[in-house]
């Protein structure tokens, strides 16, 4: 995709009513359908630890680029996989959205492409 067609694309993305849960209960598997109507399910939401990834998409050569990392094989359940830069919020991150800039930034070595 060219990078002017997504960014047309992409703005529409804040003005749609998006659906949400009702999608992902639609393409959820059936274990975790009955899950979320145990009550165990619903104190594990409140337990769970906050995380951010960071969409970093930017043009090259008019096509449109996006940042992603391949995690260290070190044999644990996430190792060696293809994903989107991020990870656990700290304590000294203010929000998620600083969370998501500083694993960025610790993953890649370098700030996210501004279009500003």
């Amino acid at each position: 995709m060219d990078y002017q067609t997504f960014i047309d694309c992409i703005s529409k993305v804040a003005d749609l009513n998006l659906p949400g849960k009702s999608a992902h209960l639609e393409a959820a598997p059936l274990h975790r359908l009955q899950s979320l109507h145990q009550e165990i399910y619903q104190d594990q939401i409140q337990t769970a630890k906050q995380a951010a990834v960071l969409l970093n998409c930017y043009p090259k050569k008019q096509a449109m680029q996006l940042s992603l990392i391949q995690r260290t094989l070190d044999g644990g359940v996430h190792s060696g996989q293809i994903a989107f830069p991020g990870g656990k919020k700290d304590k000294k991150d203010g929000s998620l959205w600083a969370t998501a800039l500083r694993e960025y930034q610790e993953e890649l070595g370098s700030k996210p492409f501004s279009s500003s």
